[in-house]
């Protein structure tokens, strides 16, 4: 969508505040606010979204207004992009299937489907890797340890849209988890995987932290390792040779090479702290060598 400009140049330049503040916050935003009260929340949010920027800047020694520019307008990007998109998400039958499933072309935030011809979910395994059983009379890592009440949406019998659970505007469980990310990066005024990675097990385990119906398969070999194995939150990042080392594990480590690229600075140690944090939160939920990889590509490429 036209409201929605998202512009990649090197190193984030402060492009943010004339195209996402002023463009997309009343474009986006607006359509998906009924009242008072939700006006108040965005804008709750809308600080939260700033401490991690803020607090690198005055680690830096630079002013707010600095980091609002690089940081924020990178994370505005980031969610309005991933709202506008959940909707389409597995979409392969291109502008068809998109103008036929939404009645046209999708304009600004809309409410995804709630059911979706040829979705994997409800042939996707809800103990574990991939595809698999619905597990219906046990306790399951979905809807019972996380994405709790969710399981219904997993159930083979029907075919529900991946995100069928979210509301117009709402972000998906992975930007959820940049949320997550962005609180311990203002706490600590750093990256800290250590720290996001204790943050990541208990929102993930807490009921109603999130909305989203779906979790890819490394969350589900995550929390699988840690409730049916008991093992260690750090020997819980797997991998099923398939389904982890994806393209979806890259947006956790993109934003901490963002962040840890701009509190480090324009020589050589800003770039290794951008890889070094990009490949450590990374690791954090997913054992890929590929991924760590393409992790450290994007660090050096985010400086």
């Amino acid at each position: 969508p036209k409201r929605a400009l998202v512009v990649i140049q090197h190193r984030l330049r402060p492009w943010c505040k004339f195209v996402l503040v002023h463009l997309a916050l009343g474009a986006l935003v607006r359509p998906t606010l009924s009242h008072h009260a939700s006006v108040h929340t965005a804008r709750r949010c809308m600080r939260r979204l700033t401490l991690a920027a803020a607090a690198l800047a005055r680690a830096r020694g630079e002013s707010c207004a600095m980091a609002a520019d690089r940081l924020r307008g990178a994370l505005w990007g980031l969610f309005a992009g991933d709202a506008l998109a959940s909707p389409t998400h597995w979409y392969y039958g291109g502008e068809r299937q998109v103008q036929g499933d939404y009645n046209g072309p999708i304009t600004g935030y809309v409410q995804p489907k709630s059911t979706m011809m040829g979705s994997i979910m409800p042939k996707s395994n809800t103990d574990g890797a991939g595809r698999g059983s619905y597990n219906a009379n046990r306790k399951t890592v979905i809807g019972d340890v996380i994405n709790h009440g969710k399981k219904p949406y997993w159930d083979p019998a029907k075919s529900h849209h991946y995100h069928a659970t979210l509301r117009a505007g709402e972000e998906t469980l992975e930007a959820s988890l940049v949320r997550v990310l962005l609180r311990t990066v203002a706490s600590a005024k750093a990256v800290n995987a250590d720290s996001f990675r204790n943050e990541y097990v208990q929102f993930m385990q807490t009921p109603g932290s999130h909305n989203d119906s779906y979790a890819s398969t490394a969350h589900r070999m995550f929390f699988a390792n840690l409730f049916h194995r008991q093992k260690k939150v750090e020997e819980c990042p797997d991998n099923d040779a398939h389904n982890v080392d994806t393209i979806d594990g890259l947006v956790l480590p993109s934003v901490a090479a963002a962040c840890a690229a701009y509190k480090g600075g324009p020589g050589a140690e800003g770039k290794a702290a951008a890889r070094d944090a990009a490949v450590a939160v990374a690791a954090t939920t997913r054992a890929s060598r590929p991924l760590a990889t393409a992790a450290a590509a994007l660090g050096d490429a985010m400086h």
